[in-house]
């Protein structure tokens, strides 16, 4: 199946992401450049632990 967007969808699209986008630039903004290398060190090793434990719990018999 090929699905080819509306470009009225895509504006709705691009509408909601670049809000989004400019969310996270205004609360990045309040951050030295050193505090958001500590950020982003924080949310990779979250991003990793959530990632290995999901793998963790695939490898367990299943209940029932």
């Amino acid at each position: 199946m090929l699905i080819t967007p509306v470009p009225e969808g895509i504006a709705r699209v691009t509408a909601a992401w670049d809000e989004l986008g400019q969310s996270w630039r205004a609360l990045l903004d309040d951050h030295t450049e050193d505090e958001i290398d500590v950020i982003t060190r924080h949310t990779r090793g979250a991003h990793h632990l959530s990632h290995a434990r999901m793998r963790r719990l695939r490898t367990r018999p299943k209940p029932g």
